[in-house]
């Protein structure tokens, strides 16, 4: 695994009977990856396509057309149009904490961007997925794997080297 800047290398291991370890394996991974943030706590699907002004919207302190837009991508990922979002999709973004995808991952999940380099070991009784993280662990991903899966010993260590810590959650 090769370290770049502002990574949180991030080791997950889980215990349990081999049903159990299927039925995890099945909830977390999806067709593109082995371990997907998504799939275990979705990002609001407004989200995905809104763009946040945010000293706009801190200075408004609410949701209008000029702190947050609709923007959509095409497939290169470059912007195809943006757009003044509907009074149903304000009053829907209003509902939302917070109001601006990167922020909601890094509130949810605990990081702002799913894993990377992401690889696993399966065995019988057990799971080890080693991957990368921007900057911070998945604190939210384990809490929330954690409650759906009381029955499985999930343990959860990182390790930040550019601000120097390290440890087990």
């Amino acid at each position: 695994m090769i370290y770049r800047s502002n990574e949180c290398y991030n080791l997950i291991k889980v215990d349990g009977t081999p049903a159990r370890i299927r039925a995890f394996k099945d909830a977390v991974s999806k067709s593109d990856s082995e371990f997907s943030f998504c799939k275990i706590l979705p990002i609001p699907t407004l989200l995905h396509n809104i763009y946040q002004y945010t000293n706009a919207y801190h200075f408004a302190g609410k949701v209008t057309n000029e702190t947050h837009r609709f923007v959509t991508l095409n497939k290169r990922g470059a912007i195809d149009s943006i757009r003044n979002l509907t009074p149903k999709e304000m009053a829907k973004l209003e509902t939302i904490t917070p109001k601006f995808g990167p922020d909601w991952c890094v509130e949810n999940w605990g990081c702002n961007a799913e894993a990377i380099d992401i690889d696993l070991q399966d065995y019988e009784h057990q799971l080890a997925y080693d991957f990368i993280t921007p900057h911070s662990p998945p604190r939210g991903i384990i809490k929330a794997l954690r409650a759906k899966f009381p029955d499985l010993h999930i343990s959860a260590f990182f390790d930040n080297d550019q601000d120097e810590i390290a440890g087990y959650y």
